[in-house]
């Protein structure tokens, strides 16, 4: 959003009739504070334009919107803003979210004990979540931009995109179309109907100012296996959880490749670009298909797949997967036919079900995986008082647990059931601590 604001503001862009969709909850708090710093968000009691407050009214705004939108509006009276009514209880979604929100170099903002999500980074604590999640805290012209309607506009255009880029290596040509970074990025909003100053800006967020491995196409090893003329400049797939994030997301990229003579997966064969998702695929001046190289089918490769997916193997485990999760969120990651869910009883899971434990992650080559959600003991793709009730029968030998579902009870990840893991259980329901899926 600051990449964007500074480049409409260098560029004179900043009284275009822009247009914003602004989130609202249910039952808001008057406001949320951050733990160390203020929003330096202006406000405006007073009404001065009668028109845009019935606007304002219109759309449903609360006061504690419309004292912020009405500063706004002094100064950007060409800005549209629209609302949009969620229908969440702002609490529940501070609760949801902070399960999976993780915050870097701001002790008062961690939660306590400390939950680390990877080095560096640890569980964010409710009031730090609560701000975040606000949008009221970000109605400030140089922040508002997170919420602008991102369909393309002719305004957007080569030299605008250029000013969000300078000081990068995209500031020049791409070697590979020969052609420079701000017009690929022009005519790829243009055909996506998406703003190039959003996906350069993104990906100026995602790959930094310097050419690396997710940019320059080269050869890199992961996992014992080697690929080359890859490219994933918005990081699509790199998950916090994997090794080497980065890398994960070139992997995905690859997805769909074939080895070359020297068993390397590569996206740039002589001087044609493969049609791959996930690469530039554009070919060079001169290039020619008209003798193919024949290549023999490889084979299924389960690792990529799980890769995609977000998941990881453990053992015969699928693990990593939140509860609730819907079978599609698995999906859609992934090519149609390499997976099939199904339920514990062996019945398909469709799209809009939940994935539980005990549930069966079935692959293409014919690999079967069983899904543990850890907490959900019950299988029944919650974590709720249930699940607390069937550990206590298991520590107290009432009951028996096995397979999947007594590993789904290892909350505290141990090699063992125990108080630990009931202890874990009962903070989760709390929301003091919760329960780590990877």
């Amino acid at each position: 959003a600051l990449s964007s604001y500074n480049s409409y503001k260098n560029n004179g862009l900043l009284e275009l009739p822009l247009v914003f969709e602004i989130p609202i909850y249910d039952s808001m708090p008057y406001e949320t504070k951050h733990p160390t710093i203020s929003s330096g968000v202006k406000e405006q009691w007073s009404v001065t334009d009668e028109a845009f407050e019935k606007k304002l009214d219109e759309q449903g705004f609360p006061e504690t919107y419309k004292v912020k939108l009405r500063a706004i509006h002094a100064d950007h009276p060409t800005w549209t803003f629209k609302s949009l009514r969620t229908g969440l209880d702002f609490w529940t979604s501070v609760a949801w979210e902070k399960k999976v929100s993780s915050i870097s170099a701001c002790s008062a903002c961690y939660e306590q004990p400390l939950d680390q999500t990877e080095p560096g980074w640890y569980i964010a604590n409710e009031s730090t979540v609560a701000y975040y999640l606000d949008p009221r805290n970000f109605l400030v012209d140089n922040r508002i931009l997170m919420f602008e309607d991102l369909s393309f506009k002719s305004e957007y255009n080569e030299t605008v995109v250029a000013s969000v880029l300078k000081g990068t290596f995209m500031e020049g040509k791409s070697s590979l179309d020969n052609q420079t970074y701000a017009s690929i990025f022009v005519e790829a909003g243009k055909n996506a109907n998406v703003s190039p100053v959003y996906l350069a800006s993104l990906a100026r967020q995602e790959s930094g100012s310097k050419l690396t491995n997710t940019t320059s196409g080269a050869q890199f090893t992961y996992k014992g296996q080697t690929y080359k003329g890859f490219y994933n400049f918005f990081n699509i797939g790199a998950y916090s959880s994997e090794e080497n994030p980065a890398l994960a997301g070139l992997v995905y990229a690859s997805f769909g490749s074939k080895k070359n003579s020297a068993g390397i997966y590569e996206g740039v064969v002589g001087d044609v670009t493969l049609p791959i998702e996930g690469q530039n695929n554009s070919s060079k001046p001169g290039a020619s298909d008209s003798n193919p190289t024949e290549t023999k089918p490889e084979a299924f490769n389960v690792s990529q797949v799980v890769s995609q997916m977000g998941v990881k193997q453990s053992g015969n485990f699928t693990i990593g997967i939140n509860p609730e999760t819907k079978v599609e969120t698995l999906r859609k990651k992934t090519e149609n036919g390499n997976v099939t869910f199904k339920k514990a009883d062996g019945s398909t899971l469709s799209d809009w079900e939940v994935l539980t434990t005990g549930c069966q992650i079935i692959y293409k080559d014919g690999t079967v995986q069983t899904v543990v959600v850890y907490g959900d003991i019950t299988g029944d793709g919650k974590i709720n008082s249930a699940d607390l009730l069937r550990m206590r029968q298991y520590l107290l030998g009432q009951i028996n647990l096995s397979g999947a579902y007594l590993e789904s009870a290892k909350a505290n990840h141990g090699s063992k059931v125990n108080s630990a893991d009931l202890l874990k259980l009962r903070q989760h329901l709390l929301g003091t601590s919760y329960i780590v899926q990877a």
